[in-house]
């Protein structure tokens, strides 16, 4: 029952050796293929030799049991980029020519069978871990290879750590109690987990029942109390985990972070850093130019109405807030006699006698926006993103909601999450706003590319028009 705990070095050393096993079989397959056998093995011991250091340092090998799988993808993914980048490197600063062109990548497999390579060697190995992944999972619902947990602190924040391990059943970890000072709860059953002793009491149930986890789960007012557990949890072997008390604070993509070897918690981090930052640049530069290539002759012929039906310019300019609060201009067809852009800016209604009669259509279907490509392409807004707001609505709306201004770690979009749930167009009232915060909120917090690609299709359906939108 406990074999995977008992040999966990043994299973990571065999790990390991699949990974290097899967490399080489798909090397020796594509090299058969495309390359003589004498360039196959020497790039496969390069390769593999590299793979072996790198995915180490870059804690591919590490546990993942308490983590979902996108994450250890990530991290894969980046890692594999890593190795290939180091090889071609090395190989680049070789200084022997005839060394360079043995070892060169595409002098074995050319540009494209390489790329079907390293393509196919990540394949791989994501598959091995995903099949792995979804096994473990699978023994540990059904009582296998499990770890049994104690919780110190039995108020709302450890009722909340005890409930998110028991409904996670492939975490494989076992509840096994709580441990708090207050008198009223002792021997009481707390969200189907029993209180069985005082915080002086946890380290020999620790030591006696060979607990394998702890989770300290008390209020940030009982710094005193925390030291101490801690202290006295040194004598044990023990796992000890931290629960911060931020649950009641709007939090942002929290994650634990080293400024110069001193660890913090960051509480509102952009998604959109690192390589996350390289997939949305692309997704929206190569979008943005293939859509605005595709809709020029409709954007010149919206251009031609607007002048021929009112006076005044073509394009609508305003500043709105980007990402990090900095100030951008954004492009709009022109949709009323009036182009505001100052400390007091009144919101479009029902009935605007300041829209002109195409820009009423424009504004319904949004196709008003659609100069707004052109910002996507100058990096200062997204396709996907939170909508900017006027500078004026800003400076209004941060005073009367909380987190508003959290938004902003993000480019603003053309469309986003809040836009295809409903909350587009004027926001009449304070609800509305709040709202549409909480649906940006809720998309910075849950961001990734496949999300993006969900609302660029649903706004095809839902985002063109609104029952707010005038």
């Amino acid at each position: 029952m406990n074999f995977l705990k008992k040999h966990a070095q043994l299973i990571n050393i065999v790990q390991r050796i699949i990974d290097i096993f899967i490399l080489l079989i798909i090397t020796r397959l594509v090299g058969e293929k495309y390359g003589s056998a004498e360039l196959t093995k020497v790039f496969a011991i390069y390769g593999s030799s590299l793979m072996a250091v790198v995915f180490s340092l870059s804690g591919v090998y590490k546990s993942w049991r308490e983590t979902p799988f996108i994450t250890q993808f990530r991290v894969l993914l980046f890692a594999w980029f890593l190795v290939l980048i180091i090889f071609n490197t090395i190989i680049l600063l070789l200084s022997n020519e005839e060394q360079m062109a043995v070892l060169w990548p595409f002098a074995l497999f050319r540009a494209h069978e390489f790329i079907y390579w390293s393509l196919f060697v990540f394949m791989g190995l994501t598959i091995e871990r995903l099949f792995v992944k979804i096994a473990l999972n699978a023994v540990r619902k059904k009582g296998y290879n499990q770890r049994f947990a104690v919780i110190v602190g039995a108020d709302e924040l450890g009722r909340k750590v005890a409930g998110t391990l028991t409904e996670n059943s492939w975490l494989g970890i076992i509840v096994s109690c709580f441990f708090d000072d207050d008198p009223e709860k002792t021997d009481k059953i707390i969200g189907g987990v029993k209180v069985v002793g005082k915080l002086t009491d946890l380290v020999p149930y620790v030591e006696k029942n060979k607990i394998d986890m702890v989770y300290i789960a008390l209020p940030i007012a009982y710094e005193l109390g925390i030291r101490k557990v801690i202290a006295n949890l040194c004598e044990t072997t023990a796992t000890v985990y931290l629960v911060p008390d931020v649950f009641n604070i709007t939090l942002l993509r929290l994650r634990l972070v080293e400024i110069a070897g001193l660890p913090v918690i960051n509480l509102n981090d952009t998604p959109c850093s690192g390589i996350n930052y390289i997939f949305k640049w692309l997704e929206d530069k190569i979008l943005a130019s293939i859509i605005l290539i595709a809709i020029s002759p409709f954007m010149l012929l919206i251009a031609i109405v607007i002048k021929l039906t009112s006076p005044g310019p073509v394009i609508f300019t305003q500043r709105r807030y980007g990402i990090n609060g900095e100030n951008i201009i954004i492009y709009k067809f022109r949709t009323m006699t009036v182009c505001e852009d100052g400390a007091n800016i009144l919101q479009a209604s029902r009935s605007d006698q300041r829209v002109t009669r195409i820009g009423c259509f424009l504004r319904r279907t949004s196709l008003d926006e659609l100069p707004q490509f052109i910002n996507v392409l100058n990096g200062s807004m997204s396709i996907v993103g939170p909508r900017p707001h006027a500078v004026a609505h800003n400076e209004q709306y941060r005073k009367l909601i909380e987190s508003y201004m959290l938004r902003h770690k993000m480019k603003p979009g053309i469309t986003g999450w809040a836009q295809i749930n409903g909350f587009r167009g004027e926001t009449d009232t304070l609800d509305k706003m709040q709202k549409r915060v909480e649906y940006d909120l809720h998309y910075i917090n849950n961001w990734s590319i496949l999300l993006d690609l969900k609302i660029m299709l649903m706004t095809i359906f839902k985002g063109f028009s609104g029952k707010n939108a005038y």
